[in-house]
């Protein structure tokens, strides 16, 4: 093989390669879809009952809540706590 074979030979890979992970986004976003539909039914069904989980033969389903903040100027923020002496803070994921 010359290099312009092995050149058509590699773009073809690539080519390949792209239209796979396509393909498996897309199944994953369906698959995701479903999901979201299964579990805004179990929502339903738990807010019906007054319920924040329910335990089944297959697992159990619960409801977390969670809650984050997210800071748009790190310096404004930690020269704040720092004049307010509220201790410590530092960036964290």
């Amino acid at each position: 093989m010359n290099v312009d074979d092995l050149t058509a030979k590699y773009i073809e890979l690539r080519d390949r390669k792209a239209k796979i992970k396509k393909e498996a986004e897309d199944a994953e976003a369906a698959l995701s879809a479903l999901q979201d539909a299964i579990g805004d039914k179990i929502r339903e069904i738990m807010h019906e009952m007054g319920v924040t989980s329910l335990k089944t033969a297959h697992g159990t389903a619960y409801i977390a809540y969670r809650e984050s903040a997210t800071v748009a100027d790190w310096d404004v923020l930690l020269g704040f706590i720092k004049n307010q002496r509220l201790g410590t803070c530092s960036k964290g994921g």
